[in-house]
């Protein structure tokens, strides 16, 4: 059962504090997120809506869910516009976030979580809104759907989220390889649609950050 009610004010994203209280927001905003990822899901993706009693996700397993449409996404790559090198770096990438994301125990994670949806009063948090895309999944994909949309912004979420669940440089590396999975399924969907370029210079962002990051 969801309990919905309304939260006042409006999102980071429409509304925009100035940066002081922008900054206690996300950071408010990343210790409710770690808090959220405590509820533990039996496996992985969309939470199955018609089972009572408990949150399951439609795979049970994180390569399962990982793999699902991986390799029709990366022939989208290899089709489109992209480098022969960055192709063949997306592909390595995807592997090692295939073995470094892959965990036994899902959490509940927001789905679609990014500025949009983080709303404040007055430059005070009022909290997160819209839990209609809630699944199972590692805890680093909603610090890697906001790191994909709100790159500048992120350290900020982070700052709040360690307060609760401490992230270590390797998480933060795979949260931008769990980014740009996200980035690459989500374009080779899109890629026939008007959307087309805005997802492909997403990908290419995400990759050159990815490119820049001490890990890589």
């Amino acid at each position: 059962m969801m309990l919905c009610s309304e939260i006042p004010g409006d999102s980071v994203n429409n509304n925009r504090p100035n940066a002081n209280d922008l900054h206690q927001i996300l950071f408010d905003a990343g210790k409710q997120s770690a808090l959220i990822h405590t509820v533990p899901v039996d496996g992985f993706s969309w939470i199955e809506r018609n089972i009572k009693g408990r949150l399951a996700g439609e795979k049970k397993t994180f390569d399962g869910y990982f793999m699902q449409h991986l390799e029709e996404s990366l022939q989208v790559m290899e089709q489109n516009h992209f480098s022969d090198s960055d192709k063949t770096l997306i592909t390595d990438l995807m592997k090692k976030a295939r073995k470094a994301l892959n965990i036994e125990n899902a959490v509940l994670v927001h789905g679609d979580f990014d500025e949009t949806h983080i709303f404040h009063l007055n430059g005070q948090y009022t909290g997160i809104i819209d839990f209609g895309e809630i699944r199972g999944n590692n805890r680093l994909f909603d610090l890697a759907l906001f790191v994909a949309f709100n790159p500048k912004d992120f350290k900020y979420l982070v700052k709040g989220y360690n307060e609760i669940y401490p992230l270590s440089s390797d998480d933060l590396y795979n949260t931008e390889l769990m980014a740009l999975f996200y980035l690459v399924h989500k374009f080779a969907k899109k890629v026939d649609t008007p959307k087309k370029d805005f997802w492909l210079e997403l990908v290419n962002k995400q990759l050159n950050r990815i490119k820049s990051y001490p890990a890589i």
